[in-house]
């Protein structure tokens, strides 16, 4: 760590990187728990098994014997995840956000991949708004995801619906995990930064970028009564990901008009579309579209980091 001029604690640029390649690697075990969590309560012993990337890995910590986990827990750590991301990807360089945004942008596309077609669409798909508009930081505050969670995916339980006994078990419980997680993580910096090594960005890989985004762009059309999300999905994959199929606008609207679709939204609806159309904090031009402001070639140690499945 680094002091500047303003008396403010610099974080190296390669911690950095290494910090938010562990929180991204965080979502992808939260998103894999989650799929595995809904196909077994679907299909039971006959579940669907899913190529893991991150889950049951020795940096999965979860200790599912000890605390089992319930369809609230399991959505609930995708949405803390998707908040970890948004402040995560703060950053002061432009282009060094945007050249971060392509890789896991394509990362999280080849992971979307390996769903398979016989894998009904459900809340792992509904979460790719929330996961995509934190990681390019397209909402102001944590409030916002929150928000687009309780509209796309499902409305989960805030603190301020628990009673006063759970409350005060849940400020007991988060405290003590905050302690523990801070803790590790700055023990797992110090011996980064000690060692001098490169930052290695993990992969995830199941399947081909434009499976996965065929995929998504799918299930927009199938879940939803609104062309938002798919003209989100769409803005923001193409303005990171190269050589996706080219599905304009134009086309997502009569899609939608074919099967009679977006003609009436609710109140909720158009309280995202607020959301998700705000000005982005970081690494988007001031018109506040998603384009790249600076492409970049993706050359440096950091921007074009060794990858390795873990």
């Amino acid at each position: 760590m680094k002091i500047d001029g303003t008396g403010r604690i610099r974080t190296p640029i390669t911690v950095r990187m290494k910090l938010l390649d562990n929180v991204f690697h965080n979502m992808i075990i939260a998103l894999e728990r989650l799929e595995s969590f809904l196909e077994y309560h679907r299909k039971g012993d006959a579940a669907a098994e899913f190529a893991a990337t991150g889950m049951h890995t020795p940096r999965d910590l979860h200790d599912d014997h000890e605390n089992p986990p319930s369809i609230e827990s399991v959505l609930g750590e995708v949405q803390l995840q998707c908040s970890a991301l948004f402040f995560q990807t703060q950053f002061d360089d432009v282009e060094l956000f945007n050249r971060t945004m392509k890789y896991f942008m394509t990362d999280l596309l080849e992971w979307y991949g390996g769903r398979g077609r016989e894998i009904p669409y459900d809340e792992v798909e509904k979460f790719v708004v929330p996961i995509v508009v934190s990681l390019s930081r397209q909402v102001k505050k944590t409030a916002d995801i929150m928000d687009t969670v309780d509209v796309y995916v499902t409305k989960l339980r805030r603190i301020e619906d628990f009673s006063d006994e759970e409350k005060e078990q849940a400020i007991r419980d988060g405290f003590t995990s905050y302690l523990k997680g801070r803790d590790r993580v700055e023990q797992q910096m110090k011996e980064f930064e000690a060692s001098g090594k490169k930052v290695i960005f993990s992969v995830h890989r199941r399947g081909t970028a434009t499976d996965g985004y065929m995929r998504l762009m799918d299930a927009m059309f199938k879940l939803y009564n609104t062309t938002l999300p798919a003209k989100k999905i769409r803005a923001t994959f193409t303005a990171y990901v190269e050589g996706l199929p080219d599905i304009t606008d134009e086309m997502i609207e009569e899609a939608f008009a074919s099967k009679g679709q977006d003609q009436d939204r609710t109140d909720l609806e158009d309280e995202a579309a607020d959301i998700l159309h705000v000005e982005p904090s970081q690494g988007q031009q001031e018109q506040g579209d998603v384009s790249p402001s600076s492409p970049g070639d993706n050359s440096g140690e950091t921007l074009n980091p060794e990858t390795e499945n873990k």
